[in-house]
């Protein structure tokens, strides 16, 4: 048996999709699954790379242009036809969407993997929503394309019940698998807010940072956020002494401002945050979310008490929740008990690993 997965790119790269790919790699060759990894590769020094963190093979497509964020590569299509031909034992694709080139390829190779019997399997993260005038020819497209998918994966119920793209799918195909974070601090109780506010992601506009860079400027607490991307040079000129930008940063100094923080902050205005993974880190050490409602996973997340929820683009209740969080030490202590009991039982690596092989495994029977 052998699985492939299709990914925008893969490690070493660390964004939120990536990491999704990378999770799935790691239990799927946990449970004795080969997996091999197609993705876009943005840096010519990483392109003879052949070999994964869990001894996956990687074949890099050469990425020629970038259109609407979307990487485009000239030869991607007779890599992954010759691919499908080629390769022996291979029962599944899957591929991480959305990714328009990606897609448009699988379709057009239809009759061969139902000839070969190979399940297609739809990691579906969000929606195109940013792009006004191509995400609408997008999505026409994929809902008339949409049968080349056996089976849809989400990491909530929204992201298919809200989806102007799935939702009208059938249920049985749909699979509700929560992501799990890469790696976390360590837990520990927090007794009440420190006034340290933290926010991981990159500097674009629908995550929302301008917002709570001015309702802590508002609030009076400290805030860091960890990130690059093209509003950087914006964010900036919301900086103070206690407001600072700190680009990118590694995992080990990612992990100690968790432990810095005593709230993590994710205040993303659309549902092109298609899940959020910086909330499941904080969940995993036990720290209170500040969020938004999308109908996104996000809410999926965020709901039962284990965080606060506010409306996007609202600095005023961005400010109000800090300051309310500051003030009612019990509500923030019951805020992090119940995303740590969250985490332990929805998102710990064996519960993660259980869902992605049953997923393989059921088709194979």
């Amino acid at each position: 048996m052998k699985v492939l997965q299709i990914s925008k790119y893969y490690h070493p790269f660390s964004g939120g999709l990536e990491l999704v790919a990378k999770k799935i790699t790691q239990v799927l060759v946990d449970s004795n699954i080969c997996v091999e990894i197609l993705a876009f590769d943005k840096r010519s020094e990483i392109a003879n790379d052949c070999v994964g963190p869990f001894g996956e093979g990687i074949q890099w497509l050469r990425e020629d242009i970038k259109l609407c964020s979307a990487p485009l590569s000239f030869t991607a299509a007779k890599i992954i036809k010759r691919y499908i031909i080629d390769t022996k034992d291979l029962t599944h694709v899957l591929v991480h969407l959305p990714n328009p080139l990606i897609h448009h390829i699988i379709w057009r190779n239809r009759k061969l993997l139902n000839e070969r019997g190979i399940k297609v399997v739809a990691i579906y993260h969000s929606d195109v929503i940013n792009q006004k005038y191509l995400g609408p020819v997008y999505n026409n497209v994929f809902q008339k394309t949409i049968n080349v998918y056996d089976k849809f994966v989400v990491a909530g119920p929204q992201n298919y019940e809200n989806s102007n793209t799935i939702g009208n799918i059938p249920r049985d195909i749909v699979k509700i698998i929560p992501f799990i974070p890469e790696n976390t601090s360590d837990y520990y109780f927090r007794e009440k807010f420190n006034g340290n506010v933290l926010a991981i992601g990159r500097l674009v506009t629908y995550k929302g940072f301008e917002y709570l860079m001015r309702a802590v400027k508002e609030s009076g607490h400290k805030l860091k956020i960890i990130g690059r991307g093209p509003l950087f040079k914006h964010l900036s000129q919301f900086k103070t002494d206690d407001i600072e930008l700190l680009g990118h940063v590694s995992d080990e100094e990612k992990n100690e401002l968790i432990k810095w923080a005593g709230i993590m902050a994710v205040p993303s205005i659309n549902r092109s945050e298609a899940f959020g993974m910086t909330i499941t880190e904080a969940f995993a050490a036990g720290l209170p979310v500040l969020t938004c409602k999308t109908g996104s996973a996000l809410e999926y997340l965020a709901s039962g008490g284990r965080s606060v929820l506010i409306n996007p683009e609202s600095v005023s209740e961005l400010k109000e929740s800090l300051i309310k969080l500051d003030s009612d030490e019990q509500l923030y202590k019951s805020i992090g008990l119940r995303a740590k009991k969250f985490s332990d039982d929805k998102l710990s690596y064996v519960s993660f690993k259980k869902n992605i092989t049953q997923l393989i495994q059921e088709d194979s029977s």
